[in-house]
């Protein structure tokens, strides 16, 4: 009996110090970010106008956190590495060639539209990947993202094939394959 209460508090010593390590992680990784973007703006390497920015940045974070806004899916930290820029790529690849694709559809004399509205499932995506889903089908020429309710997204197709192009499951495994899970809870 006292053993197993022993154990039950070491795995809650251990799941704590790892949450607040992945905490710690979390909100430097955001500071990062908002600083890398603060100095892309402003261009300016002066010590001053740097203390500035970090204590910019760092005011932001704790107003942030002080104010409970902002959840484990809210930072853009699981987005950045290296699997993003092959989806970009990818992404970019799909978006030219669905604009060539509903060109030929514009241009075409005979009109061959074959409007539809596709109910797809979302159900075991999270939240960020659910957004990154939505967002690159709506980016594609020929789709577009209607509505995105609890576990699905319903989707406008140009025609047959944008159709079916998005039956095929290939763009959900790429969103899926970029987003880096965390198994912690919000921060």
């Amino acid at each position: 009996m006292i053993n197993s209460q022993c154990t039950g508090i070491a795995i809650s010593i251990v799941e704590a110090t790892s949450y607040s390590i992945f905490a710690v992680k979390f909100k430097f990784g955001t500071i990062i970010i908002l600083f890398a973007f603060w100095l892309a703006l402003s261009h300016y390497l002066t010590p001053l106008l740097l203390s500035f920015g970090i204590i910019s940045c760092l005011l932001t974070i704790y107003i942030i956190y002080r104010m409970d806004i902002a959840d484990h899916e809210g930072n853009p930290l699981p987005l950045i590495s290296v699997r993003i820029l092959p989806f970009h790529g990818w992404l970019i690849f799909k978006i030219l060639q669905s604009n060539i694709a509903v060109a030929r559809l514009a241009l075409s004399p005979k009109v061959n539209l074959t409007p539809r509205v596709l109910r797809v499932s979302t159900k075991d995506m999270s939240d960020m990947e659910r957004i990154i889903y939505a967002n690159s089908i709506t980016l594609t020429p020929g789709t577009l993202t209607m509505e995105v309710e609890d576990d699905y997204l319903n989707i406008h197709a140009l025609n047959a094939e944008s159709a079916e192009e998005l039956a095929t499951g290939e763009m959900e495994g790429k969103v899926r394959s970029v987003v880096i899970h965390s198994k912690r809870g919000p921060i």
